[in-house]
């Protein structure tokens, strides 16, 4: 009931009604990795910090693509633009890309591109 409700306030963009209930379903079931990481996607927004931890977790523990790509996001949402891209690119080595990420014009990809190059120009 708890991933259930989280879920729902996050199609409603209601990130911080998310969290509450996604934390409760992560208090319930502290070893779901799956509820781990809808949480780290309700913290992105707003607790980057919070998002890069959990999603460094599950990466850790389960190699999962979306762990990788969210831990890419967190970092690039914290300005840690060389940390972004290595968590990046641990994605693409181990895992088929996401078609998305990939897009012209679009995608995390793109975003981690734009900022490393903002970076160095600066």
């Amino acid at each position: 009931d708890a991933l259930a409700r989280g879920q729902q306030a996050l199609a409603a963009a209601d990130s911080a009604l998310a969290m509450r209930w996604l934390d409760r379903a992560c208090r319930l079931a502290p070893t779901d990795r799956t509820l781990t990481l809808s949480l780290a996607t309700a913290c992105l927004a707003t607790d980057p910090i919070r998002a890069a931890a959990l999603f460094a977790k599950v990466a850790a523990a389960d190699d999962v693509r979306e762990a990788w790509l969210g831990l890419a996001a967190a970092r690039l949402r914290l300005g840690r633009q060389a940390e972004a891209a290595a968590a990046l690119a641990s994605a693409l080595r181990r895992h088929v890309p996401e078609p998305s990420l990939l897009s012209a014009g679009a995608g995390l990809a793109q975003d981690i591109v734009r900022e490393m190059k903002q970076r160095r120009v600066r």
